[in-house]
């Protein structure tokens, strides 16, 4: 397998975002079965993204080229580029990439992580499968996110399907109901992601006299996060707790737990998160809204999931009193929750397979 060379371009840790994180692991899995070169996108965590965000991408993809470039001189061995699409306006970066790898005699394989060019067409995407004339392989995430994409693009002849759940580890916790009701969150704490939707369902529940407890993992992306997460732990110190980034066993643990874990996200690169699986994983009620891969991600034996013109915060609320007035029912949505990530790592697993051993030839 040596005499193949393959090159992962993508967003790297840090920051330690999902996408980010399963492209360190895809190149950990290909670097022990073929020669690889790793080359780090990354320009740092965006969540708003202006003309100096666009200056430094524009300054990092010409360091990129330069770097593919060199990378590939007198290379003889046979070339695969492995890269996740940007999406929105940042597509022209993917494009930049595609056009050079092209002319470089890659095999270019597409893995999507994103459904904003998806959701929305995008003519840079049309563009990059014009340049590249169906010679591209994609890797989607879930069935529906490869249905969507070909409504929006054509049929794609080379694909695989490598679900996020082949990342998680389930594992059995020792349930018995006791109150409070223990919410979660775990994110880069942004409006994008919920932030605000789960501080309301948390106070509304309080107010209602409803024995909850809130925690809460994750670092502010501004000062106005910030501060409202201040103003929260101090009005309800007696019944939220603030973790900060957490990672490895202290991240399983706060999992552990919970109860329910919240996920309200409104992230416009959404598409299959990691943390929905994570939960699962830990046998916790998850409750999120219904974009992107999540409503593929479990069914409703094991959490609730809202439609997206729903009032996320009323469903939830109403989800929860029904809950506590039948605790023996938080059981058996665990164990659902357990069983189906279960289930779906193990096809997972065999999709990844499938995925690597194409990479590598």
């Amino acid at each position: 397998m040596k005499n193949n060379f393959i090159v992962v371009l993508g967003n790297l840790p840090p920051p330690m975002g999902g996408a980010a994180k399963n492209t360190k692991l895809i190149a950990e899995a290909l670097g022990g079965r073929a020669e690889t070169e790793i080359i780090n996108t990354a320009v740092g965590l965006a969540h708003t993204r202006g003309l100096l965000y666009h200056f430094r991408r524009a300054t990092k993809t010409a360091t990129c080229v330069s770097r593919l470039i060199r990378v590939t001189a007198n290379n003889k061995k046979k070339k695969t580029l492995y890269m996740v699409p940007d999406g929105g306006i940042g597509m022209v970066y993917t494009l930049v990439y595609c056009i050079f790898a092209s002319f470089l005699k890659y095999k270019i394989y597409l893995h999507h992580r994103t459904f904003l060019y998806i959701d929305k067409y995008n003519i840079l995407m049309f563009l990059t499968r014009k340049l590249l004339n169906g010679k591209e392989q994609h890797i989607f995430l879930s069935p529906k996110m490869l249905h969507n994409f070909e409504v929006k693009y054509g049929k794609v002849e080379g694909r695989f399907i490598s679900d996020n759940s082949r990342y998680v580890a389930p594992e059995v916790i020792n349930y018995t109901y006791k109150s409070p009701i223990i919410l979660g969150h775990l994110s880069n704490l942004c409006d994008e992601k919920g932030f605000y939707e789960v501080i309301e369902v948390f106070e509304q529940l309080k107010l209602k006299g409803i024995d909850v407890h809130l925690k809460i993992a994750g670092k502010p992306v501004s000062e106005k996060i910030d501060l409202r997460l201040k103003e929260l732990i101090t009005k309800w110190s007696d019944f939220v707790t603030y973790f900060d980034h957490i990672e490895n066993v202290e991240k399983d643990n706060f999992y552990k737990s919970l109860d329910v874990f919240l996920f309200p996200t409104k992230f416009k690169q959404e598409a299959q998160p990691n943390v929905i699986y994570e939960a699962m994983a830990k046998q916790c009620i998850c409750i999120s809204w219904g974009r992107a891969c999540i409503p593929e991600m479990h069914t409703s034996k094991a959490g609730l999931i809202v439609p997206v013109d729903n009032d996320y915060v009323f469903d939830t609320i109403k989800f929860i009193e029904n809950l506590i007035k039948q605790p023996e029912v938080i059981e058996k949505y665990k164990i659902s929750a357990l069983e189906e990530i279960k289930e779906k790592k193990q096809i997972a697993e065999q999709q990844f397979e499938l995925m690597i051993n194409s990479l590598i030839g």
